[in-house]
């Protein structure tokens, strides 16, 4: 599998995968670890086929949908190295190849990371300016950036209670959890909305707010 690294700001590092399956594939059991919808994936270790059959049913769909439906990923790198290292050495499960690539790319990560700070990792189909690329940007410096985070969470919190609330309800129903929505709606308000939460009446008027910060940061 072919890809690429590359640190696109302070202790925020794209993982560039131009297959969608591939990339995927690498970011599957992080991503999931990190934000599932399923509270018995969402921080514990679970076998990748086991994933597999749980989103095809919750999808309800008679084949695995999950590279169609998802093209960037975002990651905490602390996360990433725990549920990777434990596929990797841990007795209850056979690691897949992709275990084994992105425990790879953690330890070239991390050669570049000063001990003790934070990092993150996104997937993307290129390092090139995208909307995706762009999201998954506005993921990192919420982690990574305090000042960023601050400022974007501030942003969130006075949102009309309204456009807050049906922002809230896409994201649960796209199959985000609740510990990530004041991150998704920051990236999201600063990079370009679904076509669904451009119908909330009255959210394209608090776009601008939320775009400045991004801009600001990067």
């Amino acid at each position: 599998m072919e890809y690429k690294i590359k640190e696109v700001l302070p202790r925020i590092f794209a993982v560039e995968v131009g297959d969608s399956y591939n990339r995927a594939m690498l970011f599957l059991r992080s991503q999931e670890f990190y934000e599932s919808p399923f509270e018995d994936f969402r921080g514990h270790h679970f076998d990748v086929f086991d994933f597999m059959v749980r989103y095809r049913e919750w999808k309800g769909l008679d084949y695995f949908s999950y590279p169609e439906d998802w093209g960037g990923f975002n990651v905490p790198g602390e996360l990433a190295e725990v549920c990777t290292k434990h596929a990797i050495v841990g007795y209850d499960m056979l690691p897949t190849k992709y275990d084994r690539i992105m425990h790879q790319i953690i330890k070239d990560v991390k050669a570049q990371v000063p001990d003790g700070e934070k990092y993150y990792l996104l997937g993307v189909d290129s390092f090139e300016s995208s909307r995706t690329m762009q999201h998954e940007l506005a993921h990192g410096l919420y982690y990574v950036n305090g000042a960023y985070k601050q400022e974007m969470a501030y942003l969130v919190a006075n949102l009309p209670l309204d456009i807050h609330h049906a922002m809230r309800m896409i994201l649960i129903d796209m199959g985000y959890c609740d510990d990530v929505i004041a991150d998704e709606i920051q990236a999201y308000m600063a990079t370009g909305l679904m076509a669904n939460m451009g119908e909330i009446p009255g959210i394209r008027e608090e776009l601008d707010k939320f775009k400045q910060v991004l801009n600001n940061f990067k």
